[in-house]
């Protein structure tokens, strides 16, 4: 009986820290949405995440129609 209780309390010490690391993703993944929406309606419809994309397409041979 003591074993099941050790794990039962080292099961529920790590509750905390796990559901608190969920909250706070939760809270920032939210907080950027509306970042988002407010970049949207100021007009910045994409944001560039890097730099690798522009030096791929400078290095393309235009392609014909």
């Amino acid at each position: 009986m003591k074993i099941k209780k050790m794990i039962r309390t080292f099961l529920c010490s790590l509750t905390i820290p796990v559901l608190s690391v969920l909250y706070a993703g939760l809270i920032l993944s939210a907080l950027i949405s509306v970042l988002a929406g407010i970049l949207r309606t100021l007009g910045f419809e994409q944001i560039k995440m890097s730099r690798i994309l522009d030096f791929k397409k400078r290095d393309e041979k235009p392609r014909p129609f």
